[in-house]
């Protein structure tokens, strides 16, 4: 399973997902619920994505079929995508719809 870089239209964030979270049409995306944080945790296990612990988002893929979760983070931060980590996310919490944003 690869990972690819997405950009959710409506929070204009960049994120990380395995490929399994996208739809088909690639159209949108699922993301986790708050209950299932830390979010990162559900993105290194590549937890499948259900109607009960996740909503599905608008995107835009930036890049697709990376082979591992190191190398999609290393393609985002070469490509300056990546921001620096705000309070929110230093204290390790994340809302559901308040992703990466863009810089």
């Amino acid at each position: 399973m690869t990972y690819h870089i997405v950009i959710f239209k409506k929070e204009n964030a960049v994120e990380v997902v395995p490929s399994h979270w996208l739809s088909k049409d690639g159209i949108t995306c699922a993301w986790p619920h708050r209950h299932l944080d830390p979010k990162k945790k559900q993105i290194e296990k590549k937890t499948n994505p259900n109607t009960l612990d996740f909503n599905w988002y608008d995107v835009c893929i930036l890049a697709k079929d990376i082979a591992n979760l190191k190398d999609a983070k290393t393609k985002c931060s070469k490509a300056g995508i990546l921001p620096k980590k705000s309070d929110e996310q230093k204290s390790g919490y994340k809302s559901p719809t308040k992703k990466s944003p863009i810089s």
